[in-house]
């Protein structure tokens, strides 16, 4: 597969939104979120019901936090030679390909509605997404590899570079081996840092 040449110059953080933002971007979320229930559970798809079911959870805290939270952060400078860069979009792919089949076959979802399930992914990691960014007001880049090690999103607090990964359980059980694996993407940005001699502190937020 040949590689793909990404503009580096449009990478930047994207600051938290204001009230007014939030708000909109909330509610029109939770419609969306309430039309796509209703039909899910319409067509007898109770799994795909129960996970926008907590989408809908997701979006009235978002809406909550857009209503007390009225701080805005300031827009952080960008460290230099960190490797910023955009996740390879057929990388992502195969991510979440990997991760809605697991939640397929622990729901016991049969594969003709696989294509429902990755759009409740997608909204669902989206909501996570805004919803971290909302509590830590704090600005952020999604899909980004640093030092060539991917994350869903990076957080820039401070001096501190908040590395996110977006996990859907269906029980309380997460697996040692993607511990393991979160740990290790950790690590690897952490040793990146400090041979870069940089005052920034590493965080795995998961």
């Amino acid at each position: 597969m040949e590689g793909r040449d990404f503009d580096k110059s449009v990478i930047g953080f994207s600051a938290p939104p204001s009230d007014g933002s939030r708000i909109l971007l909330g509610a029109s979320a939770l419609v969306l979120i309430l039309i796509a229930t209703g039909m899910a559970a319409g067509s007898g798809f109770w799994p795909i019901a129960g996970i926008l079911a907590i989408s809908i959870l997701a979006a009235g805290s978002y809406l909550w936090i857009g209503f007390v939270n009225n701080r805005r952060a300031p827009q952080p400078r960008l460290p230099h030679n960190l490797g910023l860069e955009p996740a390879i979009p057929e990388v992502q792919r195969q991510n979440m390909n990997v991760e809605v089949g697991e939640l397929c076959r622990q729901l016991e979802v049969d594969s003709a509605h696989i294509s429902e399930m990755q759009s409740a992914y997608i909204v669902a990691e989206d909501l996570a997404l805004r919803h971290i960014q909302l509590e830590e007001n704090a600005a952020m880049i999604r899909h980004v590899s640093i030092a060539r090690v991917p994350f869903d999103a990076v957080l820039l607090k401070g001096d501190c570079l908040i590395c996110c990964e977006v996990i859907f359980l269906v029980s309380s059980d997460l697996r040692q081996d993607k511990i393991d694996a979160m740990l290790k993407k950790a690590a690897a940005v952490r040793t990146a840092i400090e041979k870069l001699n940089s005052i920034f502190e590493t965080k795995l937020m998961v």
